[in-house]
């Protein structure tokens, strides 16, 4: 696809869009008709949805890519074009493409904006019982958690795509971190660290069906990377997580096995279980620290392999301690196998983090 370009003004409508529905047009068309300047980014959606961007009105203006690259990204994109190519534009509203945005509160926003030009302008929703239940709970943990790292307790979403600033902030803006979902939250937290001030304006609660089914939030893999850019940057943390989940189901995998195997007198009696528990929690430790953790770009099968290769040699110095807490210092089987596993705990997340999974998406 190529870039149109229409003659920019003093306002502007920046729509990022990946694979949207009909609810995209009216929305473009409505604010053309309230004398808006609009903006869409197509982020990668394919051909399969050509026909679709080709039916916006000439007077948008169109810039698409070839690839999917994320919300953030289109967003970035889209100011940068901005910055470079329409000296005229003075304010900028970013808006959903799936029409959880209406016309009338995004010139709610600007009147906002243009009464605070150095404010980064806020579409708060009040998130009413009949809001999806994932989006509802999300939003409250999220902007508890904004508050307590921001010092900002009264920010009541944190999740909201409406939003204004000037194009006297692009630089900022522009500096965030993040591509996808996570820049929005990477977007308040710098934000909260400048001396501007952010202004909240109410504005309807807006979802198509229960499961809002429109939206593409990824409610695991966007949840964890907004948790680590709420945190600067909390790979430790999720790492944890991702650990407390495999070390959990490995330890009741581990005292099953071992209890079912006791009446056999197998030998090797702990050595067994270990090994069969470590196996099957390994295979989810990678699958999360992989896709959720690290978000790996290498090749699935040389991380797996590296992986592996990382896991027989932790085993192996697990399998050694745990027999050495268990039959030389005579300690009970579940309290050697949790003193264990802190060490190798310790080791694995420097591992995966400085050599296994170090390309990152």
């Amino acid at each position: 696809m190529t870039d149109r370009v229409f003659e920019s003004n003093r306002d502007l409508v920046l729509i990022p869009a990946y694979e949207p529905d009909e609810s995209l047009l009216s929305f473009a068309k409505a604010l053309l008709a309230k004398k808006l300047q609009v903006l869409v980014v197509d982020d990668g959606s394919g051909e399969a949805f050509k026909p679709l961007f080709d039916q916006l009105p000439d007077e948008v203006t169109l810039l698409s890519y070839e690839t999917n690259r994320g919300k953030g990204y289109a967003m970035k994109y889209a100011m940068e074009k901005i910055a470079s190519s329409m000296p005229d534009v003075e304010f900028i509203v970013t808006a959903d493409a799936d029409g959880q945005h209406s016309p009338e509160d995004t010139l709610r926003i600007l009147k906002a904006v243009h009464e605070n030009p150095n404010a980064l302008v806020l579409g708060v929703r009040d998130f009413p019982e009949n809001t999806p239940l994932r989006s509802r709970v999300g939003n409250r943990l999220t902007a508890k958690f904004f508050g307590y790292l921001s010092g900002i307790k009264d920010l009541d979403d944190t999740q909201t795509g409406l939003r204004a600033f000037s194009t006297e902030h692009l630089d900022l803006l522009l500096a965030t971190k993040g591509e996808r979902y996570e820049y929005e939250m990477r977007q308040l937290m710098d934000w909260a660290k400048s001396p501007y001030p952010l202004v909240q304006v109410p504005i309807e609660t807006i979802y198509r069906d229960k499961e809002n089914s429109t939206s593409h939030y990824d409610a695991v893999k966007d949840s964890a990377r907004i948790f680590r850019s709420l945190l600067d940057n909390g790979e430790a943390v999720l790492f944890t997580i991702s650990g407390i989940i495999s070390f959990t189901l490995d330890f009741l995998l581990f005292n099953l096995f071992y209890y079912l195997a006791r009446p056999f007198n197998i030998p090797y009696a702990l050595t067994i279980p270990n090994v069969a528990a470590r196996l099957i929690s390994a295979n989810l430790n990678f699958y999360l620290n992989r896709n959720y953790v690290f978000e790996s770009n290498d090749p699935l099968i040389e991380d797996f392999l590296q992986y592996a290769a990382l896991v027989a040699l932790l085993l192996a110095a697990n399998s050694l301690l745990l027999s050495f807490y268990g039959h030389v210092l005579g300690l009970q089987a579940t309290a050697a196998k949790l003193c264990v596993e802190i060490t190798v705990f310790v080791i694995s997340y420097l591992v995966q983090h400085f050599y296994i999974f170090a390309k990152k998406k």
